[in-house]
């Protein structure tokens, strides 16, 4: 992302054949992780492994053999999991032993983002002075060192982004419909400049990292509408790619490991 400061606004629209998702959003916390058992397997140090998931009610099958496909794809002999009904298998035909007690599905996203008020930034309205209790100093290249408050998300409400080519380049953006009122408590809060959010922006976090703190200029948003700015085609695309892959894919009801040495 560049250097210089650049304003952003959010504007509601309603966005026809836009990209859509099954996927849900929920808390780090509760997002489900299963650990193979310890395999008394001995050697030879290869084997096939057979992952079986049991999708959850709501979660797609096809979003888990995704999810599978990435974990498995690393490993040599891996198959493309397969689908049947509310079960997915996955096969990898040389798996390393020492790999398999270690070995651990999960439908959690590599990186967590967050929404976070802005009080105030050191290069725009100043940081408050004293800060809260409950605010935080984090910094980005965009908008230099300013303090976030706490957000009423508990996690990431991003279900999709994707770049649309106009002329001023736009990010259309999917908020999961779970999370849509406690996101529109934090738009409110910011269209109104309430002390919690007195500089009208939204910082969108990346770990510690403000990636950008778009201006809100509505006070409540749809499941989608579209991020404005003086972006670059490499910028919109980098933000994009960002949320979109900033996605909690799902659950599992159940997971079951088979590990077979070679003989």
């Amino acid at each position: 992302m560049r250097s210089d400061a650049v304003a952003l606004v959010l504007v509601a629209v309603t966005l026809g054949g836009a990209c859509s998702s099954n996927d849900s959003s929920d808390s780090e916390q509760n997002r489900p992780t299963t650990q193979a058992p310890d395999f008394n397997i001995g050697e030879p140090p290869i084997g096939t492994m057979t992952v079986t998931v049991e999708a959850a009610e709501g979660t797609s099958p096809i979003t888990i053999a995704d999810r599978l496909d990435q974990l498995f794809i690393r490993f040599p002999g891996a198959k493309r999991a397969s689908v049947d009904g509310t079960t997915v298998t996955g096969v990898v035909e040389e798996f390393p032993s020492d790999a398999a007690a270690a070995f651990e599905f999960t439908m959690r996203s590599e990186s967590i983002m967050a929404l976070q008020p802005v009080l105030g930034c050191a290069d725009g309205t100043g940081l408050p002075d004293p800060l809260p209790d409950d605010a935080t100093v984090l910094s980005g290249e965009t908008v230099g060192e300013c303090a976030v408050g706490p957000s009423p998300l508990d996690g990431s409400p991003f279900i999709d982004a994707f770049v649309i080519p106009t002329l001023d380049l736009q990010i259309s953006v999917t908020i999961d419909p779970a999370s849509l009122d406690e996101f529109n408590l934090l738009a409110t809060s910011c269209y109104e400049a309430d002390p919690t959010c007195a500089s009208r922006q939204v910082a969108v976090v990346a770990g510690t990292d403000i990636v950008t703190a778009p201006m809100v200029n509505t006070a409540t948003l749809p499941e989608q509408f579209v991020i404005t700015g003086d972006f670059t085609e490499d910028e919109a695309e980098e933000l994009a790619t960002l949320i979109a892959s900033d996605r909690y894919v799902g659950e599992f009801a159940s997971v079951e490991y088979d590990f077979i040495a070679d003989i």
